[in-house]
């Protein structure tokens, strides 16, 4: 673990600096730098200023990301977190929140809305090649959204516990765009469509059948 100290210059209006919770703690608080209190309807999205400008090192950015207490307890977070501020940035820092919650939320002045992060950035070189054949290739090849298992149980399928077991693991869904139907004849429940193979049973499946259906 590297023991040197990364400086950043920081301009905070009224002359609070932003402060770590724990001697452990990755991040510092940021906090609104507002005067009169902000309220967060639910499906709200609003800029909070926090008064602060950064003179972060080149190869640095900060980050900055939710804090967990309010997701957890109001279901405000940061919209688009982790937000960057780059290292040329003078500019205030400025927290986008979002109320996902079912209730208002009230941001006073001075509350803490988000943390800030400082993290390395490497130093990386584009290079084009001419086909798609040329990124090589892997197990996984173009496999994006659920093409892992979601982990997810269909409605209506057994425990997973029960007697229904995968024998082996299924196949890499290679179409993406087809359902799948998992069915189980002797369990005594229906055939399940489901858009990912492996949410029937990522850790067990022995249903019987298994087949793609446009």
């Amino acid at each position: 673990m590297s023991n040197e100290i990364v400086e950043v210059k920081v301009y905070a209006e009224g002359g609070a600096l932003p402060v770590q919770a724990t001697p452990g703690a990755a991040g510092w608080d940021l906090k609104a730098r507002i005067v009169v209190p902000r309220v967060l309807r639910p499906g709200d999205r609003a800029m909070v200023p926090t008064g602060l400008r950064l003179a972060i090192p080149e190869g640095y950015e900060g980050q900055v990301r939710p804090r967990s207490g309010l997701a957890r307890d109001y279901g405000v977070t940061v919209t688009n977190a982790p937000g960057t501020v780059d290292s040329d940035y003078r500019g205030e820092v400025r927290v986008l929140l979002v109320n996902h919650g079912p209730r208002a939320v009230i941001i006073q002045p001075g509350d803490r809305i988000a943390q800030l992060v400082i993290a390395p950035v490497p130093r990386v070189r584009l290079v084009a090649v001419g086909s798609v054949d040329d990124l090589g290739d892997t197990a996984r090849g173009d496999g994006g959204f659920g093409s892992t298992g979601s982990g997810a149980v269909p409605l209506g399928a057994p425990a997973r516990d029960s007697a229904c077991r995968w024998p082996r693991r299924p196949p890499p869904i290679r179409t993406p765009s087809l359902w799948w139907v998992c069915r189980s004849p002797g369990s005594g429940w229906p055939a399940t469509r489901v858009r990912a193979l492996r949410a029937c049973w990522p850790t067990t499946p022995s249903c019987t059948s298994i087949a793609p259906i446009a």
